[in-house]
Formats: C-alpha cells, structure tokens, sequence
C-alpha cells in the first residue's frame, strides 16, 4: 500500500489496504486505519476518510479541534476546484479563469495583455487597414488568447493538486503527533 501511495497510484493503494489481514494486533490495525483515512482523502472521499478515521483511538478528541477541522475544510474547498470551469471563464473573459484559480497576477496580465492586442488590432485595422491588422496582430492575439484559457485550466488544476497534497501532508503530521500522544 506504501509503495501505491508512492507511485501515486491511490486507487491501487486502496485494494492493498483492503486486502489487509484483520488478525493483526492493535497498532497494525491503527496504521492501516491511518494509511486508508489518508488514501480515501487523497481521493477526495472525505466521508470515507473520517469513517476510516473514526477506528483511530482518541479520534472524538483531536477530531474536534480547529486544526483538523481546518484540514478538512481546505481540502474540501480544493476539491471543488473546477479546471473546466477555469478554462471556460477564460473563453469568455481572459484572465477570469486564472482569477477563479487563485491567480490574481496571472489573471491582470492575461487581461491586460489581451485588452491591448485587441486595442492595436482595431487601430492598425483603422488607421492600415484590414490585410495588415489579420497578418500583423490577430496571430498574436490568438497565440495569448489560446495560451491563457489552456493556461487557466492547468493552474486550476495544479492548484488542487497542490492543495490537496499540502492538506493531506498535515492530516499526516497531525495523525503522527496524536499517536506520539496516547
């Protein structure tokens, strides 16, 4: 299970974890109750992960404090970012699905770098004219255009990716601190 989890194969982490001999003395049991708590959150299944968590001794105490419930509650909020949604905000307004990843200086320079690309297609179209404004400006708008709604999409997702992770690094440091505490 500890080498899944390493491959970042959770789903397989998952299997091992169920295929667990249940003979095992009472510490084997509290470790495995552990490793599929943090397989379940990782997974973004948090009820499954507190259940899993609810046969760790002392869990009604720690499991009532601010820190733990604000672990839960961040990976939550992560886990509802939509990378598809950044991606369309971006179709629409460039620069709006950066913000809605949580990338405000990201989100101002595809904005403004937009803003000004379709501010100088529409001079050089009427002061030039139209051959030179398609040949001269639109393939750099689109180049920026196009990167900032891919982009918005992978930020989104790296962010819940990072969020997650960070969330269930301290889920585990938070389990070893209260089993150093029994």
């Amino acid at each position: 299970a500890r080498l899944s989890l390493h491959k970042d194969n959770l789903e397989e982490m998952k299997y091992w974890l169920f295929q667990i001999d249940q003979h095992y003395g009472l510490d084997q049991k509290q470790q495995s109750y552990s490793m599929l708590a943090l397989c379940h959150f990782l997974l973004g299944e948090f009820e499954e992960s507190d259940e899993a968590l609810g046969h760790l001794r002392n869990y009604s105490v720690w499991s009532q404090t601010k820190d733990f419930e604000c672990i839960f509650k961040k990976a939550k909020r992560a886990e509802k970012l939509k990378p598809g949604l950044a991606y369309l905000f971006s179709v629409f307004v460039p620069g709006s699905g950066q913000l809605y990843a949580g990338f405000p200086d990201e989100a101002l320079n595809s904005f403004v770098l937009n803003g000004v690309l379709v501010f100088i297609y529409f001079n050089v179209l009427l002061t030039v004219g139209v051959f030179e404004a398609v040949i001269l400006i639109y393939p750099w708008f689109i180049r920026y255009y196009n990167g900032g709604y891919k982009r918005a999409s992978k930020l989104a997702e790296m962010k819940k990716q990072s969020s997650k992770y960070r969330e269930a690094s301290r889920l585990m440091e938070f389990l070893e601190m209260q089993a150093t505490s029994y």
